[in-house]
């Protein structure tokens, strides 16, 4: 049976047998056998390798329309999506630039609640003792710097509803007070005219004193002259005497700004 080889195959031959180190020695004939049996090898494994790439790439080529396809319905969504969410999505952006807003608001709420705070502290010494002990709790909250903007708020309003309140009203009553001059407090009958000033009588020594705010703080003065004043004054409160006319002593002090800050 005649073999019928390329053309090429004499060269290749030449070069296949240089390559594997056949020398002249060899049998011609064994050597073009194997040549040719190697030859048969490697055109089968190429026809094979041909034949799956051309398997392999018709399946590549349909994935690769499928994926095409499929881009296009996902972009044909996107594209739905966004035309039906489009006033959702303008009214969130909105929302957004208010919610940025707000939160600078109130930052300023809080910075203005922070210098509030800090004046209101300031002005406990120069409240009516009686005053002053009775904000002692809503104004230790508000020294604290990490009171949250709506606890600090309540206690604000708290401070001065109860100022405004006390302002409004002549009140009176007993309570401990350390009048100047005496070695420890004692307790004293004591009527209050708002914030402006107030009267301590002492029924035991028969002393009386005025007090006022100054810019140090409250302050109780001696007003002894005025004893008897001060003493039928308290008297008419206590309903121990008929209604009348009493004059008694007062102090224009300074102006007590209470006034929030601008």
């Amino acid at each position: 049976m005649r073999v019928r080889l390329p053309r090429c195959f004499p060269a290749i031959a030449t070069v296949l047998c240089a390559s594997a180190g056949y020398g002249a020695s060899t049998d011609p004939v064994d050597t073009l056998a194997k040549l040719s049996l190697e030859w048969v090898k490697i055109r089968a494994e190429t026809v094979r390798i041909e034949s799956d790439w051309t398997t392999q790439r018709e399946l590549l080529n349909s994935t690769v329309k499928a994926f095409e396809e499929r881009a296009r319905e996902l972009e044909a969504k996107r594209d739905l999506l966004k035309a039906k969410t489009a006033k959702e999505r303008g009214e969130l952006e909105e929302q957004e630039i208010e919610n940025r807003r707000m939160a600078a608001d109130l930052q300023k709420l809080e910075s203005h609640l922070s210098a509030l705070s800090a004046r209101l502290i300031k002005l406990r010494l120069r409240l009516p003792p009686r005053l002053a002990q009775a904000l002692e709790l809503p104004l230790l909250s508000l020294a604290d710097p990490t009171l949250p903007a709506a606890e600090r708020m309540a206690h604000t309003m708290t401070v001065l509803n109860r100022c405004v309140q006390f302002n409004r009203c002549v009140t009176h009553g007993e309570e401990i007070v350390a009048p100047p001059g005496d070695a420890k407090p004692k307790l004293l009958q004591t009527v209050y005219w708002g914030l402006s000033h107030g009267y301590a009588y002492d029924k035991v020594e028969r002393k009386a004193w005025i007090g006022a705010p100054t810019p140090e703080g409250w302050r109780w003065t001696p007003c002894h002259e005025s004893e008897n004043e001060i003493r039928e004054l308290l008297a008419t409160f206590d309903e121990k005497a008929e209604p009348k006319y009493v004059p008694v002593p007062a102090t224009a002090g300074r102006r007590i700004e209470t006034a929030a800050p601008r």
